[in-house]
């Protein structure tokens, strides 16, 4: 039994090590290394640690790849029974494309000698990227790895010019690996996801703008006057230390900095959505084009950078040769596939559970290795 397990995060780690147990022939294809970005971003080291030594144990085979696409090898989406035979008789096909720096041009440098006589062209040829399937018996997709980022306009489509401008976006997929920069920080997307940004930027110098396109939840308001009663409390405390600075001694006032003014550093931008971004050449920063919902107007704002809080969706255009159904807002796969298998992503518990659900129902058809 072969299981193609697409992923690389907790979910996938936990059923590959589960399906290694019983036997099967496990092959991983993921982006990134083994729990690369839960190490990122989470604090329960214990539980990575406890992962990677049984990932070091388990007899699998590790694919580091972008997955194209996934489907049946020969039958179509709607053949529910194609010649009289369930559709768990084909097999699945998994499309990846390999980084050449991973593969052919790490021959290359082991073997010179030999490459050079292929001569430039055929050299060039293999800087690209070469796409390869693999067939499988099963398939369990993780959502840490098939998801697409919305784009920045309130419809999750792209704004204008925003591929153009992707040098200062860091999407919710990706923050983990980009060092925020200091200076001006426009944060859009999902409330929850704006609030946790916003947390985790608010105490360095950063300063935040935030595009409410809906009415605020009480936690959002919440959150926004704590920042703003921690700002009138720098304000009060300027104030204060003014006062000592302009009583000081003249030749004393001078060898002693001027207190310098707080700034709010959380900057509520009301019923607003970003219709698109502009980068000037003789400029510094992205330049943000915001249409305000009740009077239309377009306000312009220049930034640093935007992080795009908006949470992922399952990238369904990669799975569209399945008998298979997305919800509407494509945060939920209907698993009308036998043996394909969609992991959300979770805590430990839910993901054990995921597993050990798919286990059971992976069952009905195979038998532990070993088994007569």
């Amino acid at each position: 039994m072969k299981i193609g397990i697409i992923g690389s995060g907790p979910e996938a780690a936990e059923a590959a090590i589960r399906f290694c147990d019983i036997g099967a022939d496990v092959r991983v294809f993921a982006s990134s290394p083994w729990l690369s970005r839960y190490q990122a971003i989470s604090s329960d080291e214990a539980y990575a640690r406890e992962l990677v030594e049984k990932l070091d144990q388990a007899d699998l085979k590790f694919s580091l790849v972008n997955v194209k696409r996934i489907h049946k090898a020969r039958i179509k989406p709607h053949d529910s029974k194609p010649n009289g035979r369930t559709r768990l008789s084909d097999m699945f096909r998994i499309v990846v494309s390999e980084n050449p720096q991973q593969g052919v041009l790490k021959q290359v440098d082991e073997n010179q000698e030999v490459f050079n006589k292929l001569g430039d062209e055929v050299l060039a040829s293999l800087q690209e990227p070469v796409e390869s399937f693999h067939d499988v018996d099963l398939v369990v997709c993780c959502f840490d790895e098939l998801n697409v980022q919305p784009g920045l306009s309130s419809s999750g489509a792209q704004a204008l010019n925003e591929s153009r401008a992707q040098q200062f976006i860091i999407d919710y997929n990706n923050w983990w690996q980009v060092k925020p920069k200091l200076g001006h920080t426009l944060i859009v997307g999902d409330e929850d996801q704006v609030l946790n940004f916003a947390s985790k930027l608010e105490n360095s110098m950063s300063y935040l703008h935030l595009p409410r396109e809906d009415k605020p939840s009480r936690s959002f308001e919440v959150a926004l006057n704590k920042s703003h009663s921690k700002w009138n409390e720098d304000k009060e405390l300027f104030q204060k230390k003014m006062h000592e600075w302009r009583d000081l001694e003249d030749y004393v006032k001078v060898k002693v900095p001027k207190p310098v003014e707080p700034k709010a550093r959380i900057h509520q931008i009301k019923d607003a959505s970003i219709v698109a971004l502009d980068h000037l050449i003789d400029r510094d920063g992205l330049f943000v084009s915001l249409e305000q919902h009740i009077d239309e107007d377009i306000m312009t704002i220049n930034v640093d950078q935007v992080i795009n809080a908006r949470s992922p969706k399952w990238d369904y255009a990669r799975l569209q040769g399945l008998a298979i159904e997305p919800s509407q807002n494509l945060k939920t796969i209907n698993e009308s596939e036998p043996g394909f298998y969609c992991f959300e992503s979770g805590n430990d518990k839910k993901v054990k559970q995921q597993v050990e659900h798919t286990l059971k129902d992976i069952m009905r058809w195979f038998r532990p290795a070993g088994d007569q």
